[in-house]
């Protein structure tokens, strides 16, 4: 049973990596619109405070710590899944609030 629950988490961890790193890859088209709208624009400022959350959330996974209501592998991919999708409407929406 515990054998199990392992391979759950450890597929959960790999998902998260596989996620984590092709979300940063990706973030890396957004973060070019920043010099054309500012750096202190709203949506960039939106934009960097939920990217660094997703770093603290990567590196919190990485050191296998809790990091408030985030306390498994599952609940990290959610989180980090749903960090994304805000990122993803945001971007989606950047020029509209120009």
């Amino acid at each position: 049973m515990d054998t199990q629950m392992y391979q759950t988490d450890r597929r959960y961890r790999l998902a998260f990596g596989a996620t984590f790193f092709t979300g940063m890859a990706v973030c890396t088209f957004g973060i070019a619109n920043t010099t054309k709208y500012g750096w202190l624009h709203p949506s960039s400022i939106s934009g960097i405070a939920l990217g660094l959350a997703a770093m603290v959330l990567g590196g919190s996974v990485l050191a296998r710590r809790k990091l408030g209501p985030v306390t498994s592998d599952k609940s990290a991919l959610v989180s980090l899944l749903s960090i994304i999708v805000v990122k993803f409407i945001l971007a989606a929406l950047y020029p509209i609030f120009r």
